[in-house]
């Protein structure tokens, strides 16, 4: 008789738990309440990065009674597309938010500083104009791009032609909403995974890009906006080299196109 020996079965192996990151709070909005600040304004940008497209900056302020009430929120990049957009219309009744843009032809003349500035500008002027004025800012990262710096006797008697611009830019923003926003800036060093204003900023901001570019993907075909949003993925990168850039790259940038294929870029800037 042939004996069948059986075989051991291995007990089934659980599958690992993704962890969910936890979701930004409001400590650091609530130091600086506790400090005295009746307003205060979360700031995120998104697009600083992208080869095309604008350079978008999200502002989210909040009141000392806020609380949160938009779960999971957290940094934009750490949430799906559709989570994302699911989450923008909790974050506008939970929060005065709105988002600013400058265009590739202004970051070329501005550089990118001045850009991120205009833009968060923007943001505030119109959330002025809506009755919202924030008197203290919570800002993503540990560069602040915000605060303008104090202007030298030099600066004053040569004035910067992209200073210039972005004097004017400014002046055209805030027409009929009061002075520019002037705020202290606290910087929290990912801010966007901290602090739920900058959090809710983010999210906002990188969605209406997001559109954006999805819509800029019709109009210049080719460059694959809609999946890489404007960044530098091998398949834009190529693309440009073939096409050329368009009227929605970033000239002043490296490139992968020849001098010539620039040169005909910006002359269709007129």
């Amino acid at each position: 008789m042939v004996s069948a020996q059986k075989s051991a079965t291995k007990p089934a192996q659980a599958k690992p738990v993704k962890a969910t990151p936890p979701a930004a709070d409001l400590e650091y909005e609530q130091q600086l309440f506790a400090s005295g600040a009746r307003t205060v304004a979360g700031i995120d940008e998104v697009g600083r990065g992208s080869m095309a497209g604008p350079v978008t900056v999200g502002v989210a302020i909040l009141t000392p009674d806020a609380t949160l009430e938009v779960g999971g929120l957290i940094d934009s990049k750490a949430l799906s597309p559709a989570r994302r957009e699911s989450m923008v219309p909790e974050i506008r009744q939970w929060c005065a938010v709105a988002v600013g843009h400058v265009e590739p032809a202004d970051i070329d003349r501005l550089g990118m500083t001045l850009s991120l500035r205009l833009a968060a500008q923007r943001a505030l002027a119109e959330l002025a104009r809506r009755g919202y004025r924030a008197d203290a800012a919570l800002l993503d990262g540990k560069h602040d791009w915000f605060t303008p710096p104090q202007e030298d006797l030099f600066s004053a008697l040569a004035p910067d032609p992209a200073q210039a611009h972005y004097n004017a830019l400014l002046a055209q923003a805030w027409e009929g909403a009061g002075d520019p926003a002037q705020m202290p800036v606290t910087m929290v060093i990912k801010g966007d995974y901290k602090c739920a204003s900058i959090a809710a900023a983010s999210v906002v901001a990188k969605v209406e890009r997001d559109e954006l570019m999805v819509q800029l993907d019709t109009r210049y075909p080719g460059y694959g906006w809609a999946k890489n949003k404007g960044y530098g993925s091998a398949a834009h990168r190529e693309a440009i080299s073939v096409q050329g850039p368009s009227l929605q790259h970033r000239l002043s940038w490296s490139l992968p196109a020849t001098a010539e294929q620039i040169e005909a870029a910006a002359a269709q800037r007129g």
